[in-house]
């Protein structure tokens, strides 16, 4: 944001609305356990979750667009996270495709 002329004010702002919208989705606890090692990468495959690739006829999910999670993960980690970042978004993007693929198809409605 500085980058872009945005005052301390405002980024300060942000980062304490990102913050605590983080802090109001840890609280629920209702999903499941997540070790504290891995809370940045779940955090992060939550905040790019916008980021679905859909493909076909049947709009199947392919994959996240990583370029557009590349740009997410460069404002939003230092240069020494990006790399443990998007390797642990991959490692949840295979395990999401695969839950995914194990869900029943919807039946094709008919015209």
């Amino acid at each position: 944001m500085r980058r872009f002329g945005a005052s301390e004010a405002k980024i300060a702002a942000v980062q304490e609305s990102m913050q605590s919208k983080r802090a109001a989705r840890s609280s629920r606890g209702d999903c499941c356990e997540v070790w504290r090692c891995n809370w940045p990468v779940v955090m992060a495959f939550l905040d790019v979750a916008t980021q679905w690739m859909r493909a076909g006829l049947d709009g199947r999910i392919t994959g996240l667009h990583y370029g557009n999670v590349l740009i997410w993960i460069d404002h939003h980690y230092p240069r020494r996270k990006r790399r443990e970042i998007f390797e642990g978004l991959q490692i949840m993007e295979r395990a999401a495709l695969e839950a995914l693929d194990e869900l029943p198809k919807k039946p094709k409605s008919e015209k």
